[in-house]
């Protein structure tokens, strides 16, 4: 925003997904913004972004992780259309951590 950083999007296709849900799905591995330039719409414009590359590239479904506390990154994502759709472990540090699995169909 105005030549400052605040937020950032990876997105993963085919093989580099850390799921493999398959060649016609996306994974959205992060998605941070900054505490300062939180609820200003960046959020909102990087999904769609994903979700118009992945219009772009014929895929069907758009997937990601996100850790089973966070809940309003949850709320977020469920008010873009994903929906939960399974749970994955990780280890964080020795701590054993779940993230749900949310997807949403690409229209």
């Amino acid at each position: 925003m105005d030549g400052t950083p605040a937020a950032y999007m990876q997105i993963n296709t085919g093989k580099a997904q850390t799921e493999q849900f398959g060649d016609t799905s996306m994974e959205i591995e992060r998605l941070y913004v900054l505490s300062d330039f939180k609820r200003q719409g960046l959020g909102t414009l990087l999904i769609n972004r994903a979700f118009k590359r992945a219009r772009y590239q014929s895929l069907s479904k758009i997937w990601l992780g996100v850790w089973e506390h966070n809940e309003p990154a949850q709320r977020f994502y469920q008010a873009m259309g994903f929906k939960r759709t399974g749970e994955h472990t990780f280890t964080l540090g020795e701590d054993l951590q779940t993230d749900w699995i949310m997807t949403a169909a690409v229209s």
